[in-house]
């Protein structure tokens, strides 16, 4: 088995992705010029009402340049990066109390890198 973390596939999908295909006994050249686009990153609507409708009309289109193009133009519209509503410190302090040692155990057992982890 296998494991990996999301913060790898986030640093570098590329190389992740390569490293799977290697581990998978699969020519990981497929990979060296592969486009990875971002999908479904959360954001939040400037206005509910513009979101409401989005979600009425976006299940009624076919996907395809028309589509990618009025979801372009509603994202700049109507959306901005996501706010935390509680102060990092305060999570990042909590997760660690409840994972820490168990987070130890998992890095060891599965040789991962959790740097990033509380």
């Amino acid at each position: 088995m296998m494991v990996c973390t999301f913060d790898e596939l986030v640093a570098d999908p590329r190389d992740l992705v390569r490293r799977i295909a290697i581990w998978s006994g699969l020519d990981p050249s497929f990979y060296d010029d592969f486009a990875f686009e971002k999908e479904n990153e959360s954001y939040q609507p400037k206005s509910r009402a513009l979101q409401r409708i989005n979600v009425s009309i976006r299940a009624h289109l076919s996907k395809g340049r028309f589509y990618d193009g009025l979801r372009g133009l509603y994202r700049k519209l109507n959306t901005q990066p996501v706010r935390a509503e509680r102060d990092d410190a305060e999570v990042l302090a909590k997760l660690a109390m409840e994972f820490s040692s168990r987070s130890v155990k998992l890095a060891d057992e599965f040789d991962l890198r959790l740097d990033r982890w509380p």
